[in-house]
C-alpha cells in the first residue's frame, strides 16, 4: 500500500473518530473533599523554602500564564510516526482556517519532528533539511495564520515521506 494511501486511510479513521464519548462525571468524589486552606508544605524539597517563607500567592494564585505547554516526547520509529506527521500536517490548515486547536496540531507535529530528527539523520541525511523546512513551514503558518503556507508545506512533506518509504 503506498504512502499516500496509508495517509488517506488515516485522515478518514480521524474523520470517523470525531464522534465523541460523553462522560457523566456527576458521581465524581471530587465534590466530597473539602476545600483546603492551605498546601501542606513540610516536605519541601531544600533550597525551596524560602520561595515559601511569606506564604503570598504570586501573581493572585497564577505562576506564569505565559508558559508554553509542556508536550511529551512521542516515541516510535521513523516508518510509523512519519505518516501520523502527514496526518497532522494535513489537518493544519483547517485549523488555521478555523482558529481552532492549530496550535495543539503543530506541538503535536514538531514533537513527533524531535523524536525522528535523529533517526531520519541517521538512515536518510536528504530529507533531514526538507523535513526541518516543513515543520518551520508549519511553525510559520500557526504564528501568522496563513492556511496557505500550512497546506504547502503538507504537499513538500508528502513528497518528503514518499521519498523515506521509496516511493
Amino acid at each position: 500500500m503506498t504512502t499516500r494511501r496509508v495517509i488517506a486511510a488515516m485522515i478518514i479513521g480521524l474523520a470517523l473518530a470525531g464522534c465523541a464519548t460523553t462522560v457523566d462525571d456527576s458521581d465524581d468524589d471530587a465534590a466530597s473533599i473539602p476545600a483546603s486552606t492551605g498546601a501542606d508544605v513540610t516536605d519541601v524539597p531544600q533550597g525551596a523554602a524560602p520561595a515559601l517563607a511569606d506564604g503570598e500567592l504570586i501573581e493572585g494564585d497564577v505562576i506564569d500564564e505565559n508558559v508554553p505547554v509542556a508536550t511529551t516526547l512521542v516515541g516510535g520509529a521513523a516508518a510509523d510516526l512519519l505518516p501520523e506527521m502527514a496526518t497532522e500536517m494535513s489537518r493544519l490548515s483547517g485549523l488555521i482556517a478555523e482558529s481552532t486547536t492549530d496550535d495543539e496540531s503543530f506541538a503535536r507535529i514538531e514533537s513527533i519532528w524531535n523524536s525522528i530528527r535523529s533517526e531520519i539523520a541517521d538512515t536518510h541525511p536528504e530529507l533531514v533539511d526538507g523535513l526541518s523546512a516543513t515543520v518551520d513551514m508549519a511553525r510559520t503558518a500557526v504564528g501568522s495564520t496563513r492556511p496557505a503556507d500550512a497546506d504547502k508545506a503538507f504537499r513538500i512533506l508528502t513528497d518528503l515521506v514518499d521519498n523515506y518509504f521509496g516511493e
